[in-house]
């Protein structure tokens, strides 16, 4: 079938995203990518969209497509048979960001088939190692002016978002029953955590790795609506690159800092996150802790290390004298944590796009460590569970050819009542047992207040 161009146009309305939000979640696949903390160096674009016309779900080498070409396959490379949905739209090349196009989420464990290694962990919960909608309608909103914007492949599709954004509508109530919910924490067991530390270390002193991410998983119940934790979350902890996406079965609510990457008119950035202090609790502690983490001789030589990498990834898919180092290394603070974050910079080369960019650079290597193939077998070793979503990555492939991901951290995995989240950070043969454990649970703090703790008796 021919589509007809991708149209814009922009559209009026007291709305906010939020409230957008919760009047298109009883829809198919809803999302929003919520630029919330504002940052205009970040982009300052954020966008909500609802029922696909196409999906494509992936585990392992088995294939899920359905829409309008309906198949169940085997297939080595999924990522090429979503290029091969996308191809079949319009390209959209006046507009830059999400014009339309695919939405969704690659899970860590996307990276066995990535990388050819296999993973046996445990499952907490059983999610798809890739899962993508295609949208051909999408509305913008700009954190800057307030103004939305609609792109849309076909005049159906304006008549949707008209009644959406419709005045009339029973207004939502903000917390949706949230004081009305129940809700409970269980921590993981700190001897899991210290015994993997350990084997990493035993690791490190043998020159298998120099670096490995080692994270742990808290499990919560909730009755809370998704939404409504994630308006939560977003109150509690915002960041640049949050997410909001229910794919049916469950849903991802991510109050990430970190980019994977971005690629905008064929210029690629990546921004990996290496180096935390958690946050003062007054102006002398906070402003000591942010002096101490931006001379930490140790934080900074694991975020260098992770640049390296993340320069020889980039170097596979851009014209390699074109990758470069934009900031070292900067310091940036949110809610519960100062971080340090780098930019890497570089253009692609003829014949490459931002899913051959994808298939080259996940997982990140902020979340995994050095060198990346060899770390990520450690993790597989040392941990309980496998990640699922966590330290995947959601986001976007547009029909302009731009795209746009998270690493999905400070994320909340929620299936019916049933919540997972990690928290996690990088050991170097300098590193402190006591203090990467204290680290991963001021990462995960914003996450951890919004469960209240089991009693005994809920424990049991």
């Amino acid at each position: 079938m021919r589509y007809g161009a991708i149209k814009n146009k922009p559209v009026e309305t007291s709305l906010t995203p939020l409230a957008i939000l919760r009047r298109i979640k009883g829809e198919r696949m809803p999302f929003f990518l919520d630029s919330a903390k504002g940052d205009k160096k970040l982009g300052n674009k954020s966008y909500l969209g609802c029922n696909p016309r196409e999906t494509l779900k992936s585990r392992g080498s088995e294939i899920v497509v359905e829409g309008r070409d309906s198949r169940h396959l085997m297939a080595e490379d999924p990522l090429g048979v979503l290029r091969e949905l996308l191809d079949k739209y319009p390209k959209a090349e006046s507009s830059s960001g999400l014009t339309c196009g695919a939405v969704g989420c690659l899970s860590y464990d996307f990276a066995a088939h990535n990388l050819g290694i296999n993973f046996t962990n445990e499952k907490p919960a059983e999610v798809w190692d890739l899962f993508f909608g295609i949208y051909t309608s999408v509305l913008e909103w700009d954190t800057g002016s307030g103004k939305y914007t609609l792109h849309y492949l076909d005049e159906t599709e304006v008549g949707f978002w008209e009644k959406v954004l419709s005045e009339d509508l029973k207004a939502e109530e903000d917390e949706d029953g949230w004081e009305k919910r129940l809700s409970g924490l269980i921590f993981p067991e700190e001897d899991l955590y210290c015994d993997g530390f350990r084997k990493i270390k035993e690791h490190i002193r043998k020159g298998d790795v120099y670096e490995v991410n080692l994270s742990q998983c808290f499990e919560a119940r909730d009755t809370a609506d998704p939404v409504a934790l994630y308006t939560q979350l977003r109150k509690k902890n915002p960041a640049d690159f949050m997410t909001y996406m229910d794919f049916g079965p469950y849903q991802v609510l991510s109050s990430s800092p970190e980019r994977l990457f971005e690629c905008r008119s064929r210029v690629v950035t990546t921004r990996p996150i290496k180096g935390t202090i958690a946050r003062g609790k007054t102006a002398e502690e906070d402003l000591e802790a942010r002096e101490t983490l931006i001379h930490s001789e140790k934080d900074i030589s694991e975020l260098l290390m992770i640049v390296d990498l993340m320069r020889n990834d980039l170097s596979l898919s851009c014209i390699p004298e074109s990758v470069r180092v934009d900031e070292m290394y900067r310091l940036e603070s949110y809610a519960n944590v100062h971080h340090l974050v780098s930019t890497i910079e570089g253009r692609l080369r003829e014949g490459e796009d931002a899913i051959s960019l994808m298939r080259h650079v996940f997982p990140g290597g902020s979340i995994t460590g050095a060198p990346k193939r060899a770390a990520v077998e450690v993790i597989e070793e040392v941990e309980a569970f496998s990640r699922g979503i966590y330290t995947g990555s959601l986001g976007y492939f547009s029909l302009n050819g731009d795209a746009d991901f998270n690493i999905l951290i400070r994320t909340i995995l929620k299936q019916g009542d049933r919540c997972c989240f990690y928290g996690g950070g990088a050991i170097t043969w300098d590193s402190d047992e006591e203090v990467e454990y204290d680290e991963t649970i001021a990462k995960s703090s914003p996450l951890i207040d919004l469960f209240t703790t089991l009693d005994d008796e809920d424990e049991a």
